[in-house]
């Protein structure tokens, strides 16, 4: 609540129950702000968050989507292990604030305009797109969010045309333009620190430990407080708090009541070595183009590019 501004309820909902639809949906929680606690560390952590967002993906199943998601944290390195976890189990997830390459300059869009320039005819079928996906798909030999990205836009295309025949001009100037929003919208649970989720509002949110005791330069020391709270009142829907046991669980921050249900602490499955991993993505400014320039003719050059590392 701002200063000044005064608290408005709305009356549409006072018949709803306490736990809003949720307290329906799910028996376990029944609507209630979770605690959940962890005996590990900041990979046993991200387990526990992600598993608990899956446990909620599998009570709406179809209706599920993953973009109204986000996990929320003081500190940017206690989202790397959620980020391995979710690429161990197949969640989509992106971390806020990384740069997404120009759809229009995409290979895959690139590849997908070539071969409608190349079939000999002015009018887009919706079957021939679809046989298009389907040849991606097949000849994929790993999971391509890019391909995945073009499908999306060629049933968002099918949706709005009604599966009718479109001319290749046009439905490059649509594809133009849906890629052009694309580029702004959420993709994938969102990973994102309490500070860059100021304004923002998700259906689901897990809200990390870890940091929250330690002040900035120059703040108050309620400040971790108020940006923890900043953090949990992003949720609209669900909110499940991650605790670690040497922490108390946060007591002071969220006191134990009827809205509240502290689950038993996480048991972690097997720790397969991909939770290990960090994930950076590369820019241009990391990429050498002259080392093979400056080195004497005939002197071997050993490249190693690792798009997922260990440690």
């Amino acid at each position: 609540m701002k200063a000044g501004r005064p608290l408005r309820v709305d009356l549409a909902r006072r018949g709803d129950p306490p736990g809003g639809d949720w307290e329906r949906l799910d028996p376990l929680a029944a609507g209630r702000v979770q605690i959940l606690p962890v005996c590990g560390d900041a990979v046993v952590q991200a387990q526990a968050a992600v598993q608990e967002l899956q446990r909620l993906a599998a009570m709406l199943a179809s209706d599920w989507d993953w973009s109204r998601c986000a996990v929320i944290a003081r500190e940017w390195r206690y989202l790397e292990p959620v980020r391995a976890c979710c690429e161990h189990a197949g969640v989509p997830a992106r971390v806020a604030g990384e740069a997404v390459p120009r759809f229009w300059r995409l290979r895959e869009t690139q590849a997908l305009l070539a071969w409608l320039r190349k079939r000999g005819t002015d009018l887009i079928e919706s079957a021939a797109l679809a046989a298009w996906r389907k040849e991606q798909e097949r000849k994929g030999q790993a999971p391509n969010p890019w391909i995945d990205l073009l499908a999306d836009a060629i049933d968002d295309h099918d949706a709005e045309t009604g599966r009718t025949d479109t001319r290749r001009a046009h439905f490059e100037e649509w594809l133009a333009e849906w890629g052009r929003d694309a580029r702004r919208r959420q993709r994938g649970l969102l990973l994102l620190t309490a500070h860059r989720a100021k304004g923002l509002e998700f259906d689901h949110v897990v809200v990390l430990d870890g940091g929250w005791d330690r002040d900035d330069d120059g703040e108050d020391a309620d400040a971790p407080r108020r940006l923890r709270y900043v953090a949990m009142t992003r949720a609209r829907r669900t909110l499940a708090l991650t605790c670690f046991e040497g922490n108390g669980c946060r007591r002071d921050t969220l006191p134990a009541g009827p809205a509240v249900l502290r689950r038993t602490p996480f048991d972690p499955p097997p720790r397969p070595a991909a939770l290990e991993y960090h994930h950076r993505r590369l820019a241009l400014s990391d990429i050498d183009l002259g080392f093979a320039g400056r080195r004497d003719a005939g002197h071997p050059v050993h490249h190693s590019i690792a798009a997922l590392a260990p440690g």
